[in-house]
This record gives C-alpha cells, structure tokens and sequence, in this order.
C-alpha cells in the first residue's frame, strides 16, 4: 500500500499521508473544540467557541490549505451537530476564508521575525 496520493498540483505529482493526516486531525480538533469548548448565549441563540484557536493553530502549522479546509470543514460540521444548519454553508466559507487568510499572512510577515509575525497576525486576522 502507498502513502501517496495523487496530486496534480504539486511537481512531484503527490501529497504525503501525513499531510492528509494533518488535515483530518485539525478539522476533527476544530469541530470537537467549537462543539465542547462552547458558551451559549440564550438571548440570541448563538454561541462563542475556542473553535477559533484551532482554525488559526491548522493555519499556522499546516499552511492555507490545512488552515481552510480545517477551518472550513470542521465549523461548518460542527454547526450541523449542534443544529445550527441553516448557517452551516456560510461557516463554511467564511472559516475557510479565515483559515487560508491566517496561514498566508503568518507566511509574508514570518520574513519580519517570529514574535512579532505571530502577533502581527493575531491582530489581523482578530479584527
């Protein structure tokens, strides 16, 4: 059995099973964390969640794609569990958006210094 899968994109033609790991373990940690780590708000209905966390720690580790698909997938997944479908396709967009967003500002502004390309993004992507 191989551990690559065909990837036409990339020059050598394959993504690596730990790259795809990656990307079912973060999108698993998204949802579990917006799901248990949840404060509900009964007035409005809604929820704030430490999901957020994990979106930007897929992005910063695993790049935009990690970061979005992660990011996307996994809060989209988790507002169907909790029942929150009707908002599910735009969380699906916009956490995606979020997550590609995050890994590609951590990328231009790594060149600066760690520290403050961490907290540069933090600020950014916060607003």
């Amino acid at each position: 059995m191989t551990d690559k899968i065909y990837n036409p994109r990339r020059r050598t033609g394959v993504v690596k099973s730990s790259e795809v790991a990656l990307l079912v373990v973060f999108t698993a940690l998204v949802a579990a964390a917006t799901m248990v780590l949840s404060v509900y708000f009964p007035l409005t209905r809604g929820y704030f969640n430490l999901g957020e966390t994990m979106v930007y720690l897929a992005a910063l580790v695993g790049g935009p794609v990690v970061g979005a698909f992660a990011g996307g997938v996994g809060s989209a997944l988790a507002d169907i569990l909790l029942g929150y479908t009707a908002f599910a396709p735009g969380t699906l967009l916009i956490k995606a958006a979020e997550g590609a967003v995050a890994a590609l500002l951590y990328r231009r502004l790594r060149k600066v210094s760690v520290p403050n390309a961490l907290l540069l993004s933090a600020i950014v992507v916060g607003l």
